[in-house]
């Protein structure tokens, strides 16, 4: 059934307010492929794709003032609320081999909310918010023609300002491996967007400030002819810095041209 939301529209006078929000249906099916054509007796195979979305009930007026309470559930049985600001992003995608066959794939994305940045009270209607809106993890499941199911997960942190500082890579009888990234920031001209360093080791990523280990590469940038990592002005790359090997957790540096490729992996010596 599809959802109704109460409209809370600032530009609908109360009076004529009502439940006027539509918000979709939390399932939609897509079929392609047509199988009354065929070529050399062979028929058009179809397709078929399952999308839930969230609809953003959750918090939903009532009426005599209450609030809904409403959930998505996945595939794997999990339910997570229904948030608002999530509305119309898809929490799973499932891919089937033909229209009655069994399931191939599925993704399921987790959204988050990494801060509220401004409110605005509103008479009659909840406040008005901005917020950062993030995907805090993405699992791929892949369903095995012997059977059972594999699956793989990428996991993102961010900081303060919505950029993303980490990402950890996992998969079924694979080691996890560890992205960080960090920012040159200039507050001055409000070039806050380039990456500084980017490291790569293999483990879940640790809380932030943690150092990595192992470190299996490391690439510095450096910024508008500064030799000091993290400071930028305009935002043109001036140099490159890559580590070349790691001994003992002490990385061997090189200066490089940004024409070369300086993201290898690193030798390891013990």
């Amino acid at each position: 059934n599809p959802a109704w939301h109460f409209d809370d529209s600032e530009l609908t006078k109360p009076a004529d307010r009502s439940y006027s929000q539509f918000r979709g249906y939390p399932e939609v099916e897509v079929r392609t492929g047509n199988t009354t054509n065929s070529y050399l007796g062979t028929p058009d195979e179809q397709t078929l794709t399952k999308t839930t979305y969230f609809l953003g009930m959750n918090g939903d007026i009532l009426p005599g003032g209450g609030t809904r309470t409403a959930t998505v559930s996945d595939s794997l049985g999990e339910t997570v609320p229904d948030n608002d600001l999530f509305a119309d992003t898809p929490r799973e995608v499932q891919v089937f081999n033909g229209d009655g066959g069994a399931r191939v794939s599925s993704e399921i994305t987790d959204p988050v909310v990494l801060a509220t940045t401004g409110s605005r009270a509103r008479t009659g209607l909840p406040a008005l918010t901005a917020d950062i809106v993030a995907t805090g993890r993405v699992r791929d499941l892949t369903d095995l023609a012997a059977g059972g199911v594999r699956t793989t997960s990428v996991s993102y942190g961010y900081d303060s300002l919505g950029r993303q500082t980490q990402q950890t890579d996992s998969g079924d009888g694979v080691p996890d491996m560890c992205t960080t990234t960090s920012y040159a920031d200039g507050t001055t001209t409000w070039v806050r967007d380039k990456a500084a360093e980017s490291v790569v080791s293999q483990q879940v990523c640790p809380a932030p400030g943690t150092t990595q280990a192992p470190i299996l590469s490391d690439d510095r940038t450096y910024y508008d002819g500064s030799a000091t990592l993290g400071a930028v002005t305009r935002g043109d790359v001036t140099r490159g810095d890559v580590a070349t090997a790691n001994t003992g957790g002490t990385l061997t540096w090189a200066t490089t041209d940004r024409s070369e490729e300086h993201t290898s992996e690193l030798q390891s010596h013990h």
